[in-house]
C-alpha cells in the first residue's frame, strides 16, 4: 500500500488529469441535456444509478484494505492521497450533478453543473499557480483569495457564454450570474473543510433558483 500511495498526488499538486476527469463528466451531462440526446428524467435515473453504485463501491473500499489498494492502483491517475481513508470526491460530484438535474429547471441545472465541472478546477489552477504571491491570502479552510476570485470570474464567464450559446435573454441571466458569482466567492471562505463538489453546486444552485423568482 505504501508504494502505491507514494505515487498518488495530493491536493497541493497541480494534477492535470484529475482536473480533466473533473470537467469531462459534467460537460458531457450538459451536452446530453441541451442536445436532448436523452430525456431529463431518464438522465436523472441513469446518474442516480451510477451514484448508488459509486457509493456502494466507496463503502466497500473504505472497509476493505485489499480492495482499497487495488482501486488506488487502478485509478491512481485521478485519486488523491487524502482520499485513502475517506470517500472520494466522485461521490459528492455525482450527488450534486444528479441533484442539480432533479431540483433545478433544465437551463439552471446546466449552468450549475458547469460551475462545478469547470469553475472548481479553474479555481484550483489559479490558487496553485499563484500560491506564493504575497497578496494571495490563505483562508482557514485551505482555500486562497486568488483561487476564490478565479472561481467567481469563471462562474460569470460560464454564465454569459452559456446564455450566448443557448440564446437566452442576457439581462436576467446576468443577474443570476452575478448572484452565483458572489455566492461562489463566499462559499470558498466557509471555515469548514467540506467537499467543494457538494458546497459549490449547493450554494450556487440556491442562488440561481432564488434570483430566478425575480428575473
Amino acid at each position: 500500500t505504501r508504494k502505491i500511495m507514494e505515487k498518488i498526488k495530493t491536493k497541493s499538486d497541480f494534477h492535470f488529469l484529475r482536473k480533466l476527469w473533473h470537467a469531462a463528466p459534467g460537460i458531457s451531462v450538459v451536452l446530453i441535456l441541451q442536445m436532448q440526446l436523452l430525456p431529463k428524467d431518464q438522465l436523472i435515473k441513469i446518474l442516480s444509478s451510477i451514484y448508488l453504485l459509486a457509493t456502494m463501491t466507496e463503502m466497500i473500499r473504505l472497509s476493505n484494505d485489499t480492495f482499497n489498494s487495488f482501486l488506488f492502483k487502478f485509478a491512481k491517475f485521478v485519486m488523491r492521497e487524502e482520499e485513502k481513508n475517506r470517500p472520494s470526491g466522485l461521490v459528492w460530484y455525482l450527488f450534486s450533478v444528479t441533484g442539480s438535474l432533479y431540483f433545478l429547471p433544465t437551463e439552471l441545472a446546466g449552468l450549475n453543473i458547469l460551475y462545478l465541472a469547470i469553475g472548481d478546477p479553474f479555481a484550483s489552477i489559479v490558487g496553485l499557480s499563484m500560491k506564493d504571491h504575497p497578496y494571495n491570502k490563505k483562508f482557514s479552510n485551505g482555500k486562497s483569495l486568488f483561487g476564490s476570485i478565479g472561481l467567481s470570474l469563471m462562474i460569470l464567464n460560464i454564465t454569459l457564454l452559456y446564455g450566448y450559446a443557448l440564446q437566452l435573454p442576457i439581462l436576467p441571466l446576468a443577474y443570476k450570474g452575478l448572484a452565483a458569482c458572489l455566492v461562489g466567492f463566499l462559499t470558498e471562505m466557509i471555515p469548514f473543510k467540506l467537499d467543494d463538489n457538494l458546497l459549490i453546486p449547493l450554494f450556487t444552485g440556491i442562488a440561481l433558483y432564488s434570483v430566478s423568482f425575480y428575473f
